[in-house]
């Protein structure tokens, strides 16, 4: 048998020993361990793994492992239209004594040894076969989301991008109105401006007017005067000494008329 040859276990040691040459020593081992065995541990997840783990991961349910069920649901279909209920033991048995009949499969030592051997691989898949799988599962959901980490930061950073630009837009809407806002105070400014300078224009030619107007009454105030000083001068020159006191005298008289009694 296989597992008594020399040749076997000789390059089983040979192939466990160079792994153990390779791999670093103290706890990076463990860690190079994990990582040289997490493709092999994800293929054995899907062998180990149930319909409901399947399920979870996304995997189509498959009979074999390989197949997917519907093909096996419709050949069994078929071969119940073709052949009744009995029909598909009969052609298994029929087909297994015409493998043995034309020695396609001897049966000798290694053959029993085989059949023990799935035997026991079956036993275990049943008995152990959930509990691993649900190990599989955990180590592989593990591994998911540590895969997914990267990805989902960056849909939290993505979110956080979609609400700021959220926020964002009802300030641009707003925008509108503040640059109405600002044009209208930025007219606002012109017309103050323009306001200003043609109160400054007014005044200005205001003063200027009054100036004018001072100006003209100033000038005919000195003409007045000069005429009055020049009449008054000119009369007090026609008037003669004898003039003078013969108004004298008439003015006593009158103040004397005047008078009481």
């Amino acid at each position: 048998p296989f597992w008594k040859r020399k040749r076997f276990w000789c390059f089983q040691i040979a192939m466990l020993s160079r792994i153990s040459c390779l791999l670093p020593k103290g706890n990076q081992a463990v860690f190079s361990l994990k990582c040289l065995a997490r493709p092999g541990l994800v293929a054995l997840n899907r062998s180990f793994s149930t319909s409901d783990s399947r399920n979870r991961f996304g995997i189509d349910p498959t009979g074999i492992k390989v197949m997917p069920t519907d093909f096996f649901s419709q050949v069994r279909a078929e071969l119940f239209k073709k052949t009744g209920e009995s029909g598909t033991w009969c052609l298994g048995i029929g087909l297994g004594a015409y493998i043995l009949s034309k020695e396609y499969l001897v049966l000798h030592e290694e053959t029993l040894l085989a059949v023990v051997l799935l035997s026991t691989m079956a036993w275990l898949y049943k008995k152990a076969g959930p509990t691993v799988s649900q190990l599989l599962d955990d180590y592989a959901q593990e591994i998911l989301e540590q895969l997914n980490q990267g990805r989902i930061a960056k849909m939290a950073q993505l979110e956080e991008e979609i609400k700021l630009q959220e926020s964002v837009e009802p300030m641009l809407k707003v925008g509108k109105d503040v640059f109405e806002i600002i044009r209208e105070n930025n007219v606002m400014e012109l017309e103050h401006e323009y306001r200003s300078r043609l109160h400054q224009v007014h005044n200005e030619v205001k003063k200027r007017l009054d100036y004018q107007v001072e100006l003209e009454d100033l000038k005919k105030r000195l003409l007045q005067e000069h005429i009055v000083t020049w009449v008054k001068d000119a009369v007090i020159k026609s008037i003669t000494p004898a003039q003078e006191k013969q108004t004298i005298t008439q003015c006593i008289k009158e103040l004397k008329t005047l008078a009481p009694a």
